[in-house]
């Protein structure tokens, strides 16, 4: 028997038990009685050590002695030990088979041999029987992948396109199947890395080779430090580590660092002093550049920029105060480029430019002073103005300014009023505050000190002084103020209110009332005039007298009363209104008017009362309410002559009700139940007056008579053949009711049709049922029940009945019972053999029934259930039936092997049936199935398939293991076939019950290669029937030794330098087969392969196959294989050593190698960290051991960075071992420096003359801490006003504000806040530009200034924070209209003119209008004169 690797690897493993016995005369040998379960053991490789492998038991019924198991050679000894022997040998004795040395499926041989010998007598003089068990191990996996390098390095350029292979990884796994696939991945060596950097390279799961994945950048990250892991199919993991340096070009810019660029200076700085500078570095720290500097564009030309160091400084005299400084809020800025000076013959692929914002904010001196643009005004305001009301200026200055050029707080400043040298109150100024420069209004505060005939003419100085400087500089102007006389009395009537009573229909000029008023004005301001509204010109006024006169149609049916509004008016224009109500009086001039247009009702006969609720006449009169005139009252005026008893109706509520009942047969036909009724309505007053309607009545017809049959019963016969819809008989019946739907009437069948009959519900016609069959054998008579019921609301019903008999003709159908039919006949019966008889009845009288097997219904199937063609076979003839009787008999030979089952239709017709006209053939037939099953009889030897083989026997085969499988066939049903043998030499094979040859003795090629057999195959029948085979066997050969290893050692040295080829060991073994079988091949099995060790494989030599290198690999653990039948590896036997350790020599060819610093990393010291501070440690991993892995470290750099930084050897702990690490620390004050430092630190091992060391850049930046605060310069803080107009769209941009750090970086990074005080809540501010905005539009007439906090605060920790309180004062825009300060409704103004003038003695003042607007331009107001009262 063949085993494969894969059958091995499944654990399906068998064991091998050789028996040898040898005869003693009068002592029998022992017998192995469990030897089918120990041929073969299969055990996995980590079976734990004393584990039972087995149990070897045997019996020795004549003793003499207890039987003793013992091990018969040295290599099993090595591997087991046999337990305790337990048990008796007559009754069986056992002995346990236990493992004393760890199994190795991967680095030794799977297949092991274990020789044991059972004895019964101790000394051996007895009867020995040798044990050879096979020990088959199974692999499990548990081995880890490894990789050949513990580290592996590679490079690659940042511009290599994505695909390129930086190298690629082997990792080798010992284990066998799954367990010794392996597949690679890649994860970054620590956790929390950028997507960027996890996914920056691919491996490839199968091969190794790892690629880039996506483009790189040395700028972002300059070398990669990963994790690989070989996973085999088993779950296990191997690991390494690969570090990835990138390799940079030219393709980066320069960058600004410190950003953002921004200082303020006041405006009186010296010239040539130095204010900001900007720094730049060549973004390619690889291939660094030099960096010079120039402005591109901006407001640089008064600054000067020094193009090496980046210093900016002041180049001509600054002035905060001037127009173009001043728009441009204070601030300068410009852009600076910063370009590399590029080498000769230097190859770039990005630009080598970068540009970036200054912005210079110049900071206002207080030196001027407010100033207004006239020393003098002069204005004029009407007497008796309301407060708030402005002064109106005249010529030569209609407005005030007042301004101050200076900024911020040096610009802010108050408005007050003295007179006298004293505070004045009697007007105010606004406003009173004035960031800047600001339109002044004076506006009235005391309305009485505006009094015409007091005073005509006020004088007063107004005064502008700074609030917030230390000088308070000021200025004044003088203010004269020209009263104006207005007319001030208004017209006074005696009564608040009249009232007056006239008569509908009174003439035009009837008198009404007199209405008088009086005015304490003279003159034209106390002549008085009268009007009159809301009259609708039924009323007029005299408008000197004040009399109330009729001037139209009144009725009071339309209008009882009039609302008057008389109205004084004075010369001045001012008017007086008062009230006066015209009650009008009734008069009867108006008849009573139905609310409808007719009126209805329903009443049945013989009621008393309307169907749908009472019947109401109602009415209405127009004239005065609860007087004769309006009172309405009802009669009855006109009724059919034959009704005049039969209605009525209530005089006051004009209910019409019924007296009678009536009855709709005594109806007048022509009126077709309807009634008309005349109804008049009438009043009480003088004169009378009435109307007349029709009330239409409509009388509903009572179901009150029912259907009547003219028959009360009906009779019919009909034949049983009748068909659906014929017809049956008619009834008939009438109902007396006039009206539909009373006299409409439906018939129908109330029972007794049984679903065979059906009626016309409209004619009465009775018919057949459609689908019904009658069946005068079933029934023969039908009694029908008919109804006639019509639709009245109560329907009515009236009834008859019908009796139908049944006439009989013969139309039965005959019918089998049952349907089905079965039978069997044994398939040698004789011609004319009768198997069944089939037999249907016919409930008919006169039947005459013939059989007959229906044409093509005949099926057939064999034994094993498959359809059989009937007609090639000639099934169709094996039956027949007598026509007379229905029996069937046997009508040819029959075969059971053809066709085992059939089935066919038989036909019952009966010839005396009724046929229907038109019919062609008899309707009246029946079929019944019958199934015949064939017996079966032996006829059929069985067959042998095929009747001669050839085999090829291994002679290896075990005992009772299978040869052959024969096989036969037997066409007769249910025949058991046994076998034996009838040639058998040597009597080495036997076969069992079943057809299954195996061997009985072992098989040895080199006594007999070529063996014949002669088997026998007999049936069960009577008699039995047999057949012969004959069965050709040739023996193969096995190969069943295996390779035997001379002494070796198992140590062994190589240098690291070692040449390639140069042998290490060798290693022989020899076997004892000959050909294929005993030539001996050399593998070498290496843990964690690397590929640097190899073997002769026909020498056994081992060599050095590919540069060792110790720091990558110290030490090999080896094993060597030899094996035979090298053609054939699922055949071959082979043997392997025991463990050999190669240790390889160390020499210093290692560099050390920074594993922590990296050029693009930046690492931060404060600026006032203290001497011997530690900034950062670096380390370095030398792959070498002893003096040259022992690494020292050094500091390079310009002369900064060695006065103030230094760097110091020290070791530490870790693990079991010391470890140099390099500190870096402070070596002198930081204070004062900022920016990026670049350190050079050296590595260097202690090799000796063969010294190694490493030089790695190192930037450490001294971090500045937060000590400023922001200070704003856009407004300057920390008050500040500034102006804007009213009436802006919202999210106008009302100011950008600025606010400067003098600090760096994130200190230096300025955010802006709107705290949640004063009127914030109308306003947003971004938080990053400054740009402030309205929420609302403003109005400066509800509000004309809006106070705010803002907070500047900058990124620092702690962070720090500056606040500005900021004045917004809305500018006026011509927004508001002029406005009267009186209703168009009310009386004019009086403008007073001495008579006989004429020209300029005519001019007056006429102020009586205002308007809310502020600036001095939008209040001037002008009159025009539009009309004339």
């Amino acid at each position: 028997m063949t085993f494969t690797s894969k059958s091995l690897y499944a654990y399906q493993v068998f064991l091998l038990t050789v028996l040898t016995f040898n005869a003693v005369t009068a002592n029998e040998p022992p017998t192995v009685t469990n030897i089918q379960d120990i041929r073969f053991i299969i055990k996995p490789e980590n079976t734990p050590i004393n584990s039972i492998l087995g149990t070897i038991t045997a019996l020795d019924i004549d003793g003499p002695q207890e039987l003793t198991f013992t091990i018969t050679e040295a290599t099993t000894r090595d591997l087991v030990k046999l337990g305790t022997p337990q048990g008796s040998s007559t009754t069986g004795r056992s002995v346990a088979i236990i493992l004393i040395t760890e199994l190795d499926c991967d680095r030794q041989n799977g297949q092991r041999k274990l020789y044991f010998q059972v004895s019964d007598k101790a000394d051996g003089s007895g009867n020995n029987i040798p044990v050879v068990i096979t020990l088959f191990i199974s692999d499990v996996n548990d081995e880890d992948p490894t990789f050949n390098n513990s580290r592996y390095k590679g490079s690659v350029m940042e511009n290599a396109s994505v695909g390129t292979v930086v190298l690629t990884v082997k990792a080798t796994d010992p284990d066998n199947g799954l367990g010794g696939t392996v597949t690679y991945f890649l994860e970054p060596a620590v956790s929390g890395v950028s997507e960027g950097y996890r996914t920056a390279f691919l491996i490839n799961p199968t091969s190794g080779a790892i690629t880039v994945n996506h483009s790189l950048d040395f700028e972002t990250f300059n070398f990669y430090e990963f994790t690989l892991i070989a996973r085999d199919g088993g779950g296990r993991n191997g690991t390494a580590d690969l570090l990835i340096t990138v390799n940079d070009t030219q393709d980066t810019p320069p960058a600004f660092y410190n950003l953002p660029y921004s200082v303020s200076i006041p405006e009186n700085v010296s010239l040539g002093t130095s204010i900001l500078q900007v720094t730049a570095l060549d973004g390619d720290r690889g291939v660094e550049n030099i960096v010079n500097y120039s402005f591109i564009e901006g407001s640089y030309a008064f600054f000067s920029l020094d193009t090496s160091t980046g210093v900016i400084s002041v180049k001509m005299q600054l002035d905060r105060d001037s127009p173009d400084v001043r728009d441009k809020g204070g601030v300068y800025d410009m852009k600076v480029k910063a370009s590399e000076v590029v080498p000769t013959g230097q190859v770039n692929m990005g630009v080598t430019t970068a540009t970036t914002l200054v912005t210079i904010t110049v900071i206002d001196v207080n030196d001027n002073s407010p100033n207004f643009n006239s020393p003098w005004y002069n204005a004029t305001i009407l007497e008796n103005m309301q407060q708030g009301v402005p002064i109106t200026f005249t010529t030569p200055f209609t407005i005030m300014n007042v301004s101050d050029i200076d900024q911020g707080s040096n610009s802010h400043f108050e408005l007050f009023l003295e007179k006298d040298g004293k505070h004045y109150s009697d007007f105010t100024p606004q406003p009173s505050e004035v960031f800047s420069e600001s339109s002044v209004l004076i506006r009235v505060n005391n309305q009485s000190a505006l009094d015409y005939e007091i005073t005509y003419q006020l004088t007063f100085q107004i005064i502008a002084r700074e609030k917030d400087t230390a000088e308070h500089r000021s200025s004044t102007a003088i203010v004269t103020v020209h009263i104006l006389n207005v007319n001030d009395n208004e017209p006074i009537f005696d009564s608040d209110s009249y009232n007056a009573t006239v008569k509908e229909n009174s003439q035009n000029r009837t008198h009404v009332a007199w209405m008088q008023a009086h005015d304490a004005d003279l003159g034209d301001f106390g002549k008085l005039t009268y009007s009159v509204r809301g009259s609708n010109d039924r009323f007029v006024i005299n408008a000197t007298s004040g009399e109330v006169f009729v001037n139209g149609e009144l009725d009071r049916e339309k209008v009882d009363k009039y609302f008057l509004t008389v109205e004084a008016k004075d010369g001045g224009g001012f008017r007086t209104p008062v009230e006066l109500e015209v009650t009008i009086l009734d008069e009867n001039d108006n008849p009573p008017l139905f609310r409808r247009n007719e009126y209805s009702g329903t009443v049945q006969e013989n009621k008393m009362n309307f169907t749908r609720g009472s019947v109401q006449i109602q009415a209405v009169d127009d004239d005065e309410p609860n007087s004769p005139n309006s009172e309405v009252l009802y009669r009855i005026s006109k009724t059919p002559s034959n009704l005049t008893s039969n209605f009525t109706v209530d005089n006051q509520t004009g209910v019409i009700s019924l007296t009678q009942s009536l009855d709709y047969e005594k109806l007048d036909p022509g009126l077709e139940g309807k009634i008309i009724l005349t109804v008049e309505a009438y009043d009480n007053g003088v004169p009378r007056k009435s109307s007349f309607i029709n009330v239409t009545l409509e009388v509903e017809d009572e179901n009150d008579n029912s259907p009547q049959f003219t028959k009360p019963k009906y009779f019919t016969n009909i034949l049983e053949n009748s068909t659906s819809g014929a017809s049956v008989l008619s009834v008939t019946a009438i109902d007396l009711d006039r009206t539909s739907p009373n006299n409409n009437f439906l018939y129908r069948i109330d029972s007794g049709a049984m679903d065979k009959f059906r009626i016309n519900f409209q004619t009465g016609l009775i018919t057949v049922e459609v689908g019904a069959v009658l069946d005068r054998e079933a029934r023969s008579q039908y009694i029908l029940n008919i109804s006639a019921t019509d639709r009245g609301s109560q329907p009515l019903a009236g009834y008859c009945v019908v009796e139908i008999n049944i006439t009989d003709i013969n139309d039965q159908a005959p019918v089998f019972t049952p349907a089905s039919w079965s039978a069997s006949v044994v398939e040698n019966s004789v011609i004319g053999t009768i198997v069944t008889t089939v037999t249907a009845s016919d409930p008919d009288q006169n039947f005459h029934l013939v059989y007959s097997i229906i044409p093509n219904s005949i099926k057939a199937k064999d034994e094993n259930g498959l359809e059989v063609n009937v007609t090639a076979n000639k099934i169709i003839d094996y039956f027949n039936i007598h026509m007379g009787n229905g029996s069937i008999y046997v009508n040819s030979t029959l075969d059971r092997e053809t066709a085992e089952v059939i089935t066919m239709e038989i036909l019952a017709t009966d010839l005396n049936a009724w046929v229907p006209v038109g019919n062609s053939s008899n309707p009246q037939t029946a079929t019944a199935t019958l199934t015949i099953t064939l017996l079966d009889f032996n006829d059929n030897a069985p067959e042998f398939i095929p009747s001669m083989y050839q085999l090829n026997v291994s002679e290896g085969l075990d005992i009772n293991a299978e040869v052959l499988r024969l096989q036969t066939r037997d066409k007769d049903k249910g025949q058991i076939i046994s076998y034996q043998i009838n040639k058998n030499p040597f009597s080495k094979f036997a076969v069992t019950s079943t057809g299954v040859v195996i061997l009985s003795q072992r098989l040895d090629r080199e006594a007999q290669s070529n063996l014949e057999l002669t088997l026998i195959a007999y049936d069960n029948g009577a008699p039995a029937l047999m057949s012969t085979a004959t069965v050709s066997i040739l023996v193969i050969d096995v190969n069943d030794n295996s390779p035997v290893f001379q002494d070796y050692n198992t140590q062994y040295t190589v240098p690291e330098n070692a040449t390639i080829n140069q042998v290490i060991a060798l290693i022989s073994a020899t076997d004892r087969d000959i050909g294929d079988f005993g030539n001996v091949f050399y593998r070498l099995e290496v843990q964690d392969n690397d590929g640097k060790l190899g073997i002769n494989e026909s020498s056994g030599a081992i060599y050095v196959a590919d540069k060792l290198d110790r720091e990558t690999r110290s030490s090999y653990t080896v094993s060597v294989t030899a094996y035979d039948n090298k053609a054939d590896s699922n055949n071959q036997r082979s043997n392997t050593t025991k463990p050999i350790i190669i240790s390889v020599g160390d020499i210093n060819d290692n560099s050390p190698v920074f594993t922590n610093v990296d050029p693009n990393l930046i690492h931060t010291v404060q600026e006032s960290a203290s001497i011997g501070h530690i900034i950062y440690t670096v380390t370095a991993e030398d792959l070498d051991e002893g003096p040259n892995a022992e690494i020292n470290y050094t500091i390079g750099g310009n002369a900064t960075v060695m006065e103030k930084f230094r760097v110091e050897t020290v070791g530490r702990m870790v693990g079991t071992q010391i470890k140099n690490f390099g500190e870096i620390r402070v070596k002198g004050n930081l204070r004062g420096l900022f920016g990026n430092f670049e350190l050079n630190i050296t590595a260097s091992d202690r090799g000796g003359m063969q010294s190694r060391s490493t030089t790695a850049n190192l930037v450490i930046a001294v971090l500045d801490e937060n000590l400023n605060n922001p200070v704003f310069v856009r407004p300057e803080g920390p008050r500040s006003a500034i102006s804007v107009k009213e009436e802006q769209p919202v999210n106008t941009e009302v100011i950008k504000l600025l606010a400067t750090d003098a600090d760096h970086g994130l200190n230096a990074a300025v955010t802006y806040t709107l705290l949640d005080e004063g009127d914030y809540q109308k306003f947003r501010l971004d938080p990053l530009t400054g740009s402030l905005s309205n929420k609302d539009v403003l109005d400066r007439e509800t509000k004309d200034r809006y106070e705010l906090k803002i907070e500047a605060a900058d990124g620092g920790n702690p962070q720090l924070a500056t606040m500005l309180s900021l004045t917004i004062i809305l500018l006026d825009v011509n927004d508001n209209p002029p406005e009267f300060s009186r209703g168009s409704d009310m009386y004019p103004y009086k403008v007073y003119i001495e008579e006989e003038r004429m020209g300029a003695d005519t001019t007056r003042s006429l102020a009586i209008a205002v308007d809310r607007d502020s600036e001095a331009q939008n209040l001037l107001i002008c009159y025009y004169i539009i009309g004339h009262i």
